[in-house]
């Protein structure tokens, strides 16, 4: 985390036997690494860095492997932080290859990235306008719904919120907000398809299934013990039998669960069911998780 460094790993999985190795590592230029995103055509990464408040943009070979990254510092005129207030950068989430969006904790706000090919990649103000209505701070996690709505989690509010804009050319716009357990530290937060999303939710250490209706509408409508002690990153995984959710845990280990439709006769037909499959990596911490 505070060498700024990015780790390639392969695995590998032979029945119920998995190899992971150490493919490459990459030196970026910000401290402090936190997350990772993939973009839709997996050609690119963004790791933000949390201490020095920059975001490192990777190019991608066809095997995946890093071939060359830039690291740009967000202006201050983008974090409107007052004088000696450095910018936090969490979080970052694609939308489309050219256009990303970032959340910064310190200033509780979400920034639009633009990665365009003809141009160099530029940070944007402000894109939440009302970002601070949510009630509670510490703008931590988003993941996108669809292109004009997204969920966010916050952390210090104990809870999630659903943004929702009329078109890319709006601003977005808070449209709802739900607490969780309690006490809780909402961490990271993934899409599993159009209509729902899963929390990690430290504290109760559990996984919180949210519905999110296409008006932006939130429900709790499960949740599942995470396995381990301070669920924290999030990824999807494909697999031959259907999508795998991967959870890692502060406190140590890599647990996989199985994201299966719901039973024939359930009241709720359509709300995905998560299944734990076993735990990998048991004696690791691990922060955060990109699946490619």
């Amino acid at each position: 985390m505070q060498n700024g460094q990015l780790l390639t790993y392969s695995v590998a999985q032979t029945g119920s036997s998995v190899r992971v190795r150490l493919k490459s590592k990459t030196k970026l230029g910000g401290t402090g690494s936190v997350h990772i995103a993939v973009s839709p055509d997996q050609t690119r990464l963004l790791t933000s860095h949390y201490s020095s408040g920059e975001i490192s943009i990777i190019t991608l070979n066809a095997s995946g492997l890093p071939v060359g990254s830039t690291t740009l510092a967000v202006p201050k005129t983008v974090t409107q932080t007052p004088a000696g207030v450095p910018p936090r950068v969490h979080w970052s989430a694609f939308i489309d290859n050219e256009t990303a969006l970032v959340t910064d904790v310190t200033s509780n706000r979400v920034h639009g990235l633009k990665l365009a090919a003809s141009s160099e990649p530029q940070f944007v103000s402000n894109v939440a306008s009302d970002i601070q209505q949510v009630k509670g701070d510490l703008a931590r996690s988003l993941t996108l719904m669809s292109p004009n709505r997204m969920v966010l989690s916050n952390e210090f509010g104990a809870g999630v919120a659903c943004l929702q804009r009329p078109d890319a050319a709006s601003p977005w716009k808070v449209a709802s907000s739900q607490r969780l357990t309690e006490p809780s530290k909402p961490a990271d937060v993934i899409r599993l398809d159009d209509n729902h999303a899963v929390v990690a939710v430290r504290g109760p250490d559990e996984l919180a299934l949210v519905a999110v209706g296409a008006d932006c509408t939130l429900a709790v409508v499960d949740r599942v013990p995470s396995g381990g002690k301070s669920p924290r990153g999030l990824a999807i995984a494909a697999a031959p039998s259907g999508n795998q959710l991967l959870v890692g845990h502060e406190g140590g280990g890599l647990r996989v669960f199985a994201v299966e439709p719901s039973p024939s006769g359930q009241s709720s037909p359509g709300q995905p069911v998560l299944r734990s499959t076993g735990t990998l990596f048991a004696k690791f911490k691990v922060w955060t998780i990109a699946a490619r």
